[in-house]
């Protein structure tokens, strides 16, 4: 009885249509992928991937120790990675994403101070 009635509006996203449909997921997906590239390229999302230790004094807060460990022995011999992350690729790769995504959370909402962490 009501299945052909014009007067029934389609639920769910059936308005759209197909090609609708195509164009909201599409720019649903081309906003996350900028706004994630252009995060990552004013993060320098790449240098944490090195082992640099200059990628450890990105953010603003770990200068003193930055400071400090250039000024040292340690900074002629070892890099930040030598002592702050497992060796093997995996853990080590492991081991930055995860710090970088606590360090960043606690960054974007500081509920716990920075200082406190380190």
């Amino acid at each position: 009885m009501f299945k052909n009635s014009p007067k029934i509006r389609k639920a769910g996203w059936a308005f759209l249509g197909t090609y609708g449909l195509y164009i909201l997921v599409s720019a649903i997906i081309g906003a996350s992928t900028g706004l994630g590239a252009y995060t990552l390229g004013y993060a320098k999302g790449f240098s944490y991937l090195t082992n640099d230790s200059k990628a450890c004094a990105n953010c603003h807060i770990m200068d003193d120790q930055y400071d400090a460990w250039v000024k040292s022995s340690h900074g002629k011999f070892a890099s930040c990675n030598d002592c702050h992350a497992p060796h093997e690729f995996v853990g080590k790769y492991y081991c930055k994403a995860r710090n970088g995504f606590w360090h960043s959370l606690a960054f974007t909402i500081p509920l716990i101070s920075m200082k406190e962490l380190l």
